[in-house]
């Protein structure tokens, strides 16, 4: 069986074929929906992200994590107009304060499941475009402006009662 290649035009085995479709499948692509990386130990993430990190849109994390990690993403989601989901429920690691703030074009995000007591203050303050949340169930409490001036949030999930839950949670004045 044969192919006809079309910018050569030349008759090639099915084979050759074959690889000339894998090389050429993503061709033109700006971005890839979907990532799902493993990070197997701290500090791995940007050299695991590697050539993904200008055209990932979506982006699941397993394993370990540390605060050069999360550095790493917040880069991405600043820096990129492409990275808007991330999914941090099965990693290692507890957020800094101030984690994601300022990261205006973050959509979504879950936060990871392990480590998650307390999201701290101002961890998503200014991510603008910010619209859903998923906070593990053994979170307890929520900081005073953990949400601050996220005027798109339309949802924030989470499993269960708080034990302590900080005044201005969010910014006042998408509630005036």
């Amino acid at each position: 069986m044969y192919i006809r290649h079309k910018q050569c035009n030349k008759r090639l085995p099915f084979h050759i074929g074959l690889i000339l479709i894998t090389l050429f499948m993503f061709f033109g692509c700006k971005g890839y929906k979907y990532i799902q990386l493993n990070v197997n130990r701290e500090g791995e993430l940007a050299e695991r992200i590697g050539q993904y990190s200008n055209r990932v849109t979506d982006l699941c994390i397993s394993g370990k994590l540390n605060e050069g990690d999360i550095q790493q993403l917040i880069e991405l989601a600043t820096g990129s107009d492409l990275l808007t989901r991330i999914d941090l429920s099965n990693c290692d690691i507890e957020l800094p304060h101030h984690a994601f703030a300022g990261c205006s074009l973050l959509r979504s995000i879950s936060l990871p499941a392990q480590n998650t007591k307390t999201v701290n203050n101002h961890t998503f303050s200014g991510c603008s475009s910010l619209e859903n949340i998923v906070i593990p169930e053994n979170c307890a409490t929520i900081e005073t402006q953990a949400f601050g001036n996220c005027t798109s949030l339309k949802e924030v999930k989470f499993s269960k009662k708080f034990y302590k839950i900080m005044c201005m949670m969010v910014s006042e004045e998408k509630y005036r």
